[in-house]
């Protein structure tokens, strides 16, 4: 697992929350041209966030500022690290899933293949990555007075928790390590997933238009 993309009206004012809530480190910040949009990425312990922002999200015909205006301010994606992102991409679509975004060495894999979700996948490390560098230590933020210690999981709403199943445990090589019923934040289904060297958890509520874990039809 790279990180966790959050999609943000204002890159800067998000970065300083990071920072100054939960002891965020700031390590690069880049602007992509094809999207028109600008990036930072940091660590809050030991999880990669990349905040991003449209530069013009007035600016439809980009396809990052098509989905800001759909979903708004919220968490965006997660992304993956494989070996070759050319034959990732092509793997992906025999299997057929619908691939997005294609830029050979990074790609999108979209929600109606997933269970639900956006999956950004990537074989470039990230840039100035401290991880890289053979010394890196998670606990960068301690002593901050939010005292995070770590990523528990990445928690994900889902319509259709058996398709995110198949798909993170056939189409990859994840693994299903709980799969129970659960009242918070409502009743539901919820299954706990490894992916790479990181859970993430699907909950599909029983009353999907209600309560804190409602989706819109």
């Amino acid at each position: 697992m790279i990180h966790t993309i959050h999609a943000v009206a204002d890159i800067h004012a998000c970065r300083a929350l990071y920072q100054d809530a939960l002891g965020g480190l700031v390590f690069a910040e880049n602007y992509f041209p094809a999207e028109d949009r600008d990036a930072a990425l940091l660590y809050v312990t030991d999880h990669m966030v990349e905040p991003m922002a449209a530069r013009h999200p007035d600016d439809l015909g980009k396809p990052f500022a098509r989905q800001f205006a759909r979903i708004g301010e919220s968490f965006h994606s997660f992304e993956l690290k494989v070996a070759n992102g050319r034959e990732a991409s092509a793997a992906f679509r025999e299997a057929g899933c619908t691939v997005a975004s294609d830029y050979g060495v990074f790609f999108f894999v979209k929600p109606e293949s997933t269970g639900g979700v956006l999956l950004e996948v990537c074989e470039l490390p990230m840039p100035n990555d401290p991880w890289d560098r053979g010394n890196w230590n998670p606990a960068v933020s301690a002593g901050h007075h939010a005292t995070v210690k770590g990523l528990d999981h990445i928690a994900c709403v889902t319509k259709d928790i058996d398709a995110a199943i198949r798909f993170f445990t056939e189409v990859i090589d994840g693994h299903l390590l709980e799969d129970a019923r659960t009242t918070l934040p409502q009743a539901g289904r919820r299954v706990l997933l490894q992916v790479g060297d990181t859970r993430v958890a699907f909950t599909q509520p029983d009353e999907v238009r209600e309560g804190a874990g409602g989706l819109s039809p």
